[in-house]
């Protein structure tokens, strides 16, 4: 009975003794702030919740007397029974997240770290109107219409408000009765919206199988021109304007419009105008005009596409300007045939096309295959091609891939079957198997592309014709698409 305590006493002081003089001793050796673990011991660190020496992959472990003292972000919150900093365990955890750092008020659940927002309660986190979307790395502005509950993104960043919007579904062909254009009862046609707003500025048309009927513009349109936004260019359904009769969309009258996420097929133009207002095209499809171009604008105020497809128009090209300012970039102009060929742009026209691709478009006669660029010795200063690949368009009778007065200054990319001038870079090209896709692969073959815009110019777009972001490498790449 005498011996045992004796023995007991001697194996804990020298397991105190051992846990701060022998580095080959393990884990099970006390230690706690007056015995601390060896420095150099294989278990160098004191773990204060079991007052055990471990290894340096199980801590750090900061010390803390409150949470003001916790600066890693990973454990923010001061455990005051073993005066050691810990992660936060959940919503209980927010009140102090929220005294330790105001700009960090929630406690994310399954990280421990305080932080500024979560998407679940964004909408009290994120109460700034142009950062009401809970990101990564906190609040910030909506990127797409899918973030928003009103399904609509505004340019700022904020989500349109649904107060602001005139819904738009034709039902499949079943919509009937009286309308009002809220959610619950939408109009049943995008004419219809647009002749109504009633002080609204944007119309929300959801895709459906059933094609919408072509709209023309009306004095009783708004300025500045409404927004008319689409189920998206890729989605399926699309929200799709066919119409045998007459232009899908026509434009008149200094009136304008904004489409984005549309889709506009099988009319006898896709969008036609004759002095009309400002036009912009975002997100969006034009292909199979029966009878003109895909597009066709005549002294219009102000032309924008971006992240456009313009393609398969079968009788007058893909776009026909005339007389009118333009912007096209990250857009395909591809497959289209005869007139304009790709692009047609007139002498009276001033703008700028970059960061578009142009391929396999047929010129009518005397027209170049790809961007006909009509004038004379002055055009370059009106005009501006840069970052952009035209390849595999045909000359009906006459012409090249590009016109006589077209400025080739800017690196635009050609075949290697085109003759070498200056402003030209010669590619093999290696594109996408799948049918119809103009986008290109990532190749060794596409590498003079990549990164090929190294100086970076003021109205260099941020993002490509998918939304990804530009320049994701040193510099931009040549095309419509950030390849790598």
């Amino acid at each position: 009975m005498i011996v045992r305590p004796s023995l007991l006493a001697l194996s804990l002081s020298l397991a105190a003794a051992s846990c701060s003089t022998a580095p080959t001793l393990g884990p099970g050796v006390y230690c706690d702030d007056s015995t601390p673990c060896t420095a150099d011991a294989l278990y160098p660190l004191c773990n204060p919740f079991n007052h055990q020496c471990v290894g340096k992959s199980e801590g750090p472990f900061q010390r803390c007397a409150a949470d003001a003292d916790c600066t890693d972000g990973a454990h923010p919150l001061c455990d005051l029974g073993h005066r050691a900093c810990v992660a936060c365990t959940g919503p209980a955890d927010d009140g102090r997240c929220q005294a330790r750092d105001a700009t960090h008020p929630r406690c994310e659940i399954g990280g421990g770290r305080c932080v500024a927002c979560l998407p679940a309660s964004q909408a009290v986190d994120c109460a700034r109107p142009t950062a009401p979307i809970c990101g990564l790395s906190g609040c910030r502005g909506c990127t797409s219409n899918a973030e928003c509950p009103s399904q609509i993104c505004s340019p700022d960043g904020s989500c349109v408000a649904t107060s602001d919007i005139a819904y738009v579904d034709n039902e499949d062909g079943k919509c009937a009765g009286l309308r009002d254009g809220s959610a619950a009862r939408p109009y049943c046609e995008i004419g219809e919206a647009l002749a109504v707003l009633a002080g609204r500025h944007h119309v929300l048309v959801k895709g459906r199988t059933t094609p919408y009927h072509r709209i023309e513009a009306s004095v009783a349109w708004p300025d500045p021109p409404a927004i008319v936004v689409g189920a998206g260019r890729t989605a399926t359904p699309t929200s799709r304007i066919t119409d045998a009769t007459g232009p899908c969309v026509k434009l008149g009258g200094a009136r304008g419009l904004t489409l984005d996420g549309m889709e506009l097929s099988g009319c006898t133009v896709g969008v036609q105008g004759f002095l009309g207002g400002a036009l912009k095209l975002l997100r969006s499809t034009v292909s199979g005009a029966t009878s003109g171009p895909g597009i066709e604008l005549h002294g219009c105020a102000r032309v924008t596409l971006d992240g456009a497809v313009v393609r398969d128009n079968q009788k007058g090209g893909g776009a026909a300007l005339y007389l009118t300012d333009f912007l096209i970039q990250n857009s395909f102009i591809a497959g289209n045939r005869g007139g304009a060929g790709g692009l047609d742009i007139d002498e009276s026209s001033s703008g700028a096309l970059q960061f578009i691709t142009v391929r396999d478009n047929v010129g009518g006669p005397g027209k170049a295959g790809g961007i006909e660029c009509n004038g004379n010795e002055a055009t370059p200063a009106r005009l501006t091609i840069l970052g952009s690949i035209v390849v595999g368009n045909s000359p009906m009778q006459t012409g090249n891939q590009l016109g006589e007065f077209c400025p080739l200054a800017n690196q635009v990319a050609v075949g290697l079957d085109e003759p070498l001038m200056p402003g030209l870079i010669h590619v093999p090209f290696e594109w996408l198997q799948s049918a119809l896709d103009y986008h290109l692969a990532l190749s060794p073959r596409n590498m003079p592309l990549i990164d090929a815009m190294t100086t970076p110019a003021p109205g260099y777009p941020d993002h490509d014709i998918d939304g990804n972001l530009r320049p994701k490498g040193p510099g931009w790449d040549i095309g419509a698409q950030e390849i790598n």
